[in-house]
């Protein structure tokens, strides 16, 4: 029953399609025979004028350039409607230095190392550290890469000093 329905319905369709097709047909050649008409009659137009147009005013060339920006223009540049800056003297230049705080003393960099554990020994405490994934044991006194010297290892921290600059820092030996 359902297969009857569908082809029934495709029957209909196609029937529907012809009969439209049909009645459109000869209004489509009318309009094609109307359009080669029009177009024949411009060309035998343009073959009968023969003698050159006289009364056609001359251009001026010089008007047709851009004016303007060339193509080299940023066509993306950012623009502001706000008016340009107000050029400052010499006198305001100097007088906006004076009245900028001194900039910041330096600071060492944060300690590159992390605690990874410690030996107590009779001998002193040895304290492990690392640093881009080498292992470095150190005790008080020793001095890391010509940069940091350990100053002190207690229970609870070990403090550095960063030689370029003489100041002190600490790694906490407790966890977080």
């Amino acid at each position: 029953m359902r297969r009857a329905l569908l082809f029934m319905a495709a029957a209909l369709t196609f029937a529907a399609v012809k009969w439209v097709d049909g009645n459109e047909a000869p209004q489509a050649a009318r309009d094609r025979s109307a359009a080669s008409t029009a177009v024949q009659a411009a060309a035998s137009a343009a073959r009968k004028r023969e003698e050159p147009l006289t009364d056609i005013p001359a251009i001026d060339l010089a008007r047709l350039k851009r004016s303007g920006r060339g193509a080299s223009a940023d066509a993306f540049a950012a623009r502001s409607w706000e008016p340009p800056p107000r050029k400052m003297t010499a006198r305001e230049i100097e007088a906006q230095r004076e009245a900028m705080p001194p900039p910041p003393p330096p600071q060492a960099p944060p300690l590159p190392f992390s605690y990874v554990g410690k030996f107590v020994s009779e001998g002193g405490t040895t304290v492990f550290l690392a640093r881009e994934g080498r292992d470095i044991a150190v005790a008080s006194g020793a001095v890391i890469e010509g940069a940091y010297r350990v100053d002190e290892v207690t229970e609870d921290a070990v403090v550095f000093t960063y030689l370029p600059l003489n100041q002190r820092q600490t790694i906490s030996l407790r966890a977080p």
